[in-house]
């Protein structure tokens, strides 16, 4: 009997030690800060296949980092993906993020995808050289969630993937966190779309495995359709500068396509997820016009990737609904009080407004001025009724709802 104790008490022991090797465990500094002095790295990994635009085959490899001496148990995931405007780059563009978030706790595969290797006339080729990028990530997805089901040689947990990525990267990342079949695609998009295997694609056959993903690292992104987000999307963390002209904040066309190619920028998603509650957060240059500045400045750079990576551990430790309260209020650091209010709005803010504007639901505007002072707003002559209230400092710009009485 006493034997037969002993065997079951080894079992119980080792079944708690499975079980506690498929949590993610949050203690101490580990995903926000660095806890690894040392990186293990993996070159080389095919994850998919795929035709280019130009009809080659091409073999898609990816680029793994994980932190060196990590303990038992399983990691979250990040995959990156490289800029470049979707005709050029590599994978040694990104390869310092890798680095830095593999130190933090973090596998981080660095991915490279089909770039355009064909004459593209108008935004309709375009589009399609990057539902084909999209379709790449998603590959990427699957392949870590295939192997998490399986032999699990990376030690992922198939429930903590997160995607990022730079300037094209970000538009890709973007697109898949948030585009998906629910959504209203326009008829020449749609057929983009299932020409290329459907909406997870063709770029491997594991499509049984999902390519959904736990939050979106946006750096100089953007999205074909704001109103692709959706009220129950992932939280989103991007960094943008103000007057990029290369890939636009708000909503307007690239200066790095000699054609016409309109897109929601950083901002632009802000402002959408802000409305529909999704926990985000913005860092934005103020008034640059260049193109992902904050990563060829050390200090920024180096603020970037602590915000990134405090915002992903609030996904993947805090709530199930995502980020903490506290993380949406400080990336925004704006509260307006009372609501519903009579004649004066109070701000309150952690920074200076840039501008404020005030207007109703159907986009018509009752105030916007550019040299708001103060900690109130005067509202006594605004007919009673429902307004947005667009605010925008050196963070971001945040959509508040607002009722007069």
């Amino acid at each position: 009997m006493k034997a037969g104790l002993t065997v079951l008490s080894s079992l119980l022991f080792l079944a708690s030690i499975s079980i506690m090797a498929q949590e993610i465990v949050c203690e101490g500094d580990r995903y926000s800060n660095h806890v690894f002095s040392k990186v293990d790295s993996t070159m080389d990994i095919q994850y998919g296949q795929a035709s280019t635009l130009g009809g080659k085959s091409q073999s898609l490899l990816i680029d793994i980092y994980e932190p060196h001496g990590d303990s038992p148990g399983l990691r979250p995931l990040i995959i990156m993906a490289h800029g470049g405007a979707f005709v050029g780059g590599n994978r040694a563009q990104t390869a310092e993020f890798g680095k830095d978030f593999a130190k933090r706790g973090y596998v981080v595969a660095n991915m490279e995808y089909r770039l355009i290797d064909a004459l593209v006339l108008d935004s309709t080729g375009m589009f399609e050289a990057v539902i084909m990028a999209i379709n790449d990530m998603r590959a990427a997805v699957r392949y870590f969630k295939e192997d998490a089901a399986n032999a699990n040689k990376y030690r992922i947990s198939g429930e903590s993937v997160f995607v990022a990525g730079v300037s094209a990267g970000a538009i890709m990342a973007s697109h898949l966190g948030f585009l998906d079949p629910m959504d209203e695609i326009p008829a020449y998009l749609q057929a983009i779309i299932s020409k290329h295997g459907g909406f997870e694609g063709n770029s491997s056959n594991n499509t049984q495995y999902s390519s959904e993903v736990r939050a979106v690292l946006n750096y100089s992104g953007g999205l074909m359709r704001s109103s692709w987000i959706d009220s129950d999307d992932v939280p989103v963390y991007s960094a943008h500068d103000d007057k990029d002209p290369t890939v636009p904040c708000d909503y307007n066309t690239s200066d790095a396509i000699p054609f016409p190619v309109y897109l929601y920028g950083s901002c632009a998603m802000k402002s959408s997820a802000d409305l529909l509650n999704i926990p985000n957060q913005l860092y934005l240059v103020p008034n640059s016009t260049e193109h992902v500045s904050y990563f060829y400045n050390t200090n920024s750079k180096k603020l970037v990737f602590q915000e990134s990576a405090a915002f992903l551990k609030t996904v993947l430790c805090g709530e199930t609904s995502g980020v903490s309260e506290e993380i949406a209020k400080n990336g925004a650091g704006i509260s307006v009080y009372p609501n519903p209010f009579k004649n004066y709005l109070n701000i309150k803010t952690e920074t200076n407004i840039q501008a404020i504007s005030v207007m109703n639901l159907m986009g018509q505007s009752y105030l916007e001025t550019d040299s708001f002072i103060g900690n109130h707003l005067e509202l006594s002559r605004l007919p009673s009724g429902i307004y947005l209230l667009r605010l925008k400092t050196h963070r971001g710009t945040s959509v508040i709802k607002i009722v007069k009485e």
